[in-house]
């Protein structure tokens, strides 16, 4: 059966701006303020909005009520793998997102295995990359 069209997540850049008429939003979780920052910056460079979100109650609510295209969750928040709950509720949601991390996938209990990884450092070829394969950034010609 069909979801009602207001639940409906769009999977994809073009999606998100056909269906709302927006610049697409990323949720950045990430509990150092100056990565959640710089994240942020290259996001909006590339012509995302964002909302970052420092803490996991903030993350969580704005997981589970905001429209987002992806999620960029860092999993270590403050020294807790929690970030994970938040990638349960966007995976909940039918949205995609990225595990930003030091940690290795061994790490979180085989979960979400289909997820990409974004290994920490990154940088923004990186970022640039991962959002082309969620295809966020057609025609990324690198």
């Amino acid at each position: 059966m069909d979801q009602p069209p207001q639940s409906r997540q769009p999977a994809t850049w073009s999606a998100n701006v056909e269906a709302h008429g927006t610049t697409p939003r990323i949720l950045v979780v990430e509990d150092d303020v100056v990565v959640g920052l710089r994240v942020e910056e290259i996001l909006f460079e590339l012509g995302f909005d964002t909302q970052l979100c420092h803490r996991l109650e903030l993350a969580l609510t704005a997981a589970a009520d905001e429209l987002f295209a992806y999620g960029f969750i860092d999993v270590n928040l403050n020294g807790y793998l929690v970030g994970l709950a938040v990638a349960d509720v966007l995976d909940r949601r039918g949205v995609p997102f990225v595990l930003a991390t030091g940690y290795s996938r061994e790490d979180f209990g085989g979960r979400h295995e289909q997820a990409p990884l974004l290994p920490k450092p990154y940088d923004v070829r990186e970022i640039e990359a991962v959002l082309h394969s969620a295809g966020l950034l057609p025609g990324l010609g690198r």
